[in-house]
Order: C-alpha cells, then structure tokens, then sequence
C-alpha cells in the first residue's frame, strides 16, 4: 500500500469516527430534549398536574421558560436526526442536504436570546422544578436541560468542521460540507445579531415573530422634511428602521431604539435614481412615507436594492400563485417558504 493510500485510508476512518460521532450524539441530544417536551413541559399542561404550579407560572412566564423548544425538540426528532442516519454512508449528499435544513436552524436565534431570561424565572422557582424532577422521576434538571440547544449548536460547527476536513484529507468532495460549515457559522452570528435586537428600546411586540433578518445596514433616509441616519433590518415580513447606539465598551453590543417600521406586504419601492430610491406603504396608518433611502456607499446602496427587490418580487409570486395555483409555483412556493423567505 503506498502512503498516499495509507493517508487516505487513515483519513475514512478518521471520517468514519466523526461520522459516527455526530448520529450518536444527535439520539442523546434528542433524548434529552424529549425530557424537557414530553417531562417537564407535559406536565405544567396537564388539567390536574402532580405537583401544584406556582400562579405566578401560570401565565406568560411559562411560556418564557420553554419558548421555542418544543417546535426544535419535533424538528430533530423527525427531520435531521432521520436525516443524518439516512446519509450516513453518503457523505457526499449529507453537506447539501444540511444546507437545506438553514431556515430550520434559524429556530435557535429565539431560543438562544430567550434563554437568559428563562433561566431567571427557573432560579425563583428552584423547589417547585425540583419537586417536579423528583416526583416525575427525570434524571436531569430542568436548568441543565435548557442550556443543551445552546451547546449543541456549538458541537454542531465544530463536527462539520471536523467532517469538512475529513473529507478534504481522503481526497473526495468536500465543498458542500464546508459551505454547510458556513451556514451554522452565520446561525451563530445570526443568534448574536438576533441578541442585541432583543432588547430594542420602543418596540412594540416580539422582534423574533417577523420572520428571518434577511439583511440589516445603514440607510440615509429623508421623509417629513428631514434627513435621518437610520440602521434598518429587514426581516421576511417587517422592515424596521432604527437608531443605533454604539456599545459603551469595545466588548459590548450596540444597542437599538425604534423609530418606524413598514410591513412587507404593504411596501412599494421605486427606482429614482442610480443612487436612490424610495419607499412608500399602502397602509394609510403609515403617514411618514415616501421614504427617499440612500445607501452610505455605492456597494452597500447596490446591496439594499437587491435584498429589497428580491423579497418584493418573492412576495408578488406568492401573491400570483395565490389567485392561480399551479403545480410548478407551488413546489417554488413551498421551498421559499422552507427557507424562511415568505
């Protein structure tokens, strides 16, 4: 055997550990998440509940507490653990497969940034939890249980990681396992974005109920006779206009007041000129409009016009295949909606 053979060799059972590593830790990862949904969850909604709940948790802080985590507890448990069994010996599918999973994995950004707030609430009722544990006979502890997501996601960049380089070492295709790498990288930046809008002084609602933050920049707006500088989120279904407060310390996180906010299905933009366009609502409650954008610089100008027409015209597709359904925009449809577009 030569040794370019001996490293390859090396390389697919290096390949075949990681491999190995990933699926068995998703079934524990589903394991205990099956804990925190059909344990401790299960339990504060039944009619008569073993152990009495406290009334302060009877009403919006329970649902602070479990946020999200029942939609991501279904989705690992049906879709990517299967998944990740299914292309177990196919590596060069598994990459591509993970990268249509992407909207899935926006679920984490809401949970992530709630979970700090969930925790608090767990500390203020640390006999009740135990007494729940105790009664229902779970192994773990509810505080433990809900920081998992958290670390999971983590694990998940470096085994893709650690896949990517597998593959590239035994010399076979790598890139879409690599690019999927990318993808849980912007999900983690995309959580740490998501952190700092949380706590958006003025607004009213839950920023994270808006769809995906498609793209978010510094606008010169001029409306009402003035001239603002405002950093504007859009997300699928909202486009939010703000002020934007740099952090007291280089380590910090910039924070956010609102200003406006138009919704998506009410916008209307139009092309004034190479360097500005404008924006204007068909809700008549939204007097500020027309909005005359500019972007800081040319590239990043380029870059506003493109998100914006590009959602617009997803919108204007789905509105079509609406009023006239047919078989090829309702597969066009369904994946748009899958990627968080709609």
């Amino acid at each position: 055997m030569t040794t370019r053979s001996q490293r390859r060799s090396t390389s697919l059972r290096k390949l075949e550990t990681t491999l190995s590593e990933l699926v068995q830790e998703e079934k524990v990862y589903v394991e205990h998440l099956s804990y925190i949904v059909e344990g401790y969850l299960q339990e504060f909604r039944k009619t008569t509940p073993v152990i009495k709940i406290p009334d302060d948790l009877r009403d919006s802080r329970f649902r602070i507490i479990f946020c999200n985590i029942e939609s991501i507890f279904h989705w690992h448990r049906d879709f990517f653990l299967k998944t990740l069994s299914h292309y177990r010996h196919a590596t060069s599918e598994l990459g591509r497969v993970i990268l249509k999973f992407d909207a899935d994995f926006q679920m984490y950004a809401k949970y992530c940034n709630n979970l700090p707030i969930a925790q608090c609430i767990l500390k203020q009722h640390t006999e009740y939890f135990r007494a729940v544990q105790e009664k229902l006979k779970l192994k773990w502890e509810l505080s433990f249980l809900l920081k998992l997501p958290v670390h999971r996601l983590v694990q998940y960049e470096s085994l893709i990681w650690k896949l990517t380089d597998n593959l590239r070492e035994a010399d076979t295709d790598w890139e879409s396992m690599e690019i999927a790498h990318q993808m849980i990288v912007k999900v983690q930046k995309h959580i740490y974005e998501f952190g700092a809008l949380g706590g958006m002084k003025n607004f009213k609602g839950d920023i994270y109920d808006h769809g995906k933050l498609l793209f978010h920049e510094y606008l010169h707006c001029k409306y009402d006779g003035k001239k603002r500088r405002h950093y504007v989120f859009l997300f699928t279904r909202l486009l939010v206009f703000t002020d934007r407060k740099k952090p007291k310390d280089k380590n910090g996180t910039p924070c956010y007041e609102y200003c406006l906010q138009i919704p998506m299905n009410k916008v209307q933009m139009q092309v004034l000129s190479k360097r500005e366009f404008s924006l204007k609502t068909t809700d008549s409650k939204y007097i500020f409009t027309p909005i005359i954008c500019q972007g800081p610089s040319e590239e990043v100008h380029h870059l506003w016009f493109m998100q914006l027409q590009d959602q617009l015209q997803m919108q204007s597709e789905f509105i079509a295949f609406l009023e006239n359904p047919t078989e090829e925009t309702k597969e066009k449809m369904q994946y748009m909606k899958k990627c968080g577009n709609m």
